[in-house]
């Protein structure tokens, strides 16, 4: 008969070599499933867990054989807890795939399954959803009539397209600015570039008095040193001083994928809120979605189109203003479902070295919407 200690040992290893081939037949499939792919960040640390595991596992077989029973009985307790500590990383990872893909949220989504919805049902809402009146809103160079100002003002989506090698963010900023001068909060959402750059861009360019109590700082969302800065120490220093107090003290809240950027905006929500507790309705907001389509490698085109989408209709209800700025070589499904979410949408292109811009589209168009081609104000 079979000493016990042996069978279980066995048995194990067995069960650890072959819940190795189902992780990596689960990562290889998540990988390749555009619209799971958020969710396979730590299935490699699953997979390297129960590697380790069945290794150990064979370990105390080979212990067992050669007569080494302490060694053995240690090897399949080690092998035990990696193995059991593999399995808790992949239940919490499909736990956050589920908040990631249903509820595009990397935390915070707990509020939103049931039981809990239901018992959130009764609390009153947490958000006011008024804001004060915005005191400037413009589309220039496009002289729009005051019922079409007055109308975007209250809330709307814009999409800046053009040529990848044009500045596109730079014709974003000048929207941007333009809130931030008028005491107006905002978010800078950035993907390609991280934060400091657009900063560097922002206060070189609208040289505004920063120190004026007046003049709001925006809240930089960094979905790009997840995803890009892998770890350089360079970058970490430029981040730390544009964070530190005794630095620029500027706000930087962490993302990576479309869920992290959800989010991470969600969060910055949340800061302005309550640096403005006590004192009244909230600021109006404007947001600069720089390059969405950068997080396609790290996300999916289907992710980003369903929070372009999302984004038009909430924002636009708490009378934000959301500005998406990408490039004509984006995913074409991206520049498709961004033209039709989106109130109004610029393309630029550089003729004779000039930057024009023409207003392709804009919500409730009339007679009074420009046509053609206009000399961008700020070359």
């Amino acid at each position: 008969m079979q000493d016990p200690k042996e069978q279980l040992a066995f048995e194990f290893a067995r069960l650890s070599l072959m819940s190795l081939a189902f992780v990596v037949a689960l990562y290889a499939f998540l990988a390749k499933e555009s619209r799971l792919r958020e969710g396979i960040d730590k299935l490699l640390l699953v997979v390297f867990l129960v590697g380790c595991s069945s290794l150990l596992s064979v370990l105390s077989l080979f212990a067992l054989e050669n007569d080494f029973d302490e060694a053995a009985h240690h090897f399949v307790n080690a092998a035990i807890v990696v193995f059991s500590s593999a399995w808790v990383v992949l239940l919490f990872s499909f736990w956050r795939v589920y908040g990631r893909r249903f509820h595009m949220r990397e935390k915070r989504f707990f509020k939103y399954v049931p039981p809990f919805a239901w018992l959130r049902s009764f609390l009153p809402a947490r958000y006011e959803s008024t804001a004060e009146q915005r005191t400037s809103f413009s589309l220039e160079p496009f002289a729009l009539d005051k019922e079409s100002l007055d109308s975007l003002s209250s809330g709307c989506s814009v999409l800046i397209v053009g040529d990848p090698k044009l500045d596109l963010s730079r014709v974003a900023l000048h929207y941007f600015a333009e809130g931030l001068a008028n005491g107006e909060t905002g978010d800078y959402v950035c993907c390609h570039v991280p934060p400091y750059q657009a900063w560097d861009v922002l206060r070189t360019a609208y040289p505004l008095k920063w120190d004026d109590s007046n003049v709001e700082r925006p809240h930089f969302i960094d979905a790009f040193s997840g995803n890009l800065a892998f770890g350089d120490t360079i970058l970490q220093l430029k981040m730390a001083y544009l964070t530190a107090k005794d630095g620029l003290g500027m706000k930087v809240v962490p993302a990576r994928g479309v869920a992290g950027v959800h989010t991470a905006c969600n969060t910055s929500w949340r800061k302005n809120k309550k640096k403005r507790a006590g004192r009244g309705a909230r600021k109006p907001h404007r947001m600069v979605y720089d390059r969405l389509s950068t997080l396609v490698p790290f996300s999916s085109t289907e992710q980003i189109i369903n929070y372009i989408m999302h984004c038009c209709v909430s924002e636009r209800a708490y009378g934000m203003i959301s500005i998406f700025v990408e490039p004509s070589t984006a995913p074409e499904d991206v520049l498709n479902a961004a033209y039709q979410a989106v109130d109004c949408v610029i393309e630029c292109e550089r003729k004779d070295n000039q930057l024009l811009a023409r207003l392709a589209k804009c919500r409730g168009e009339s007679p009074t919407i420009p046509r053609g081609w206009f000399p961008w104000p700020v070359q």
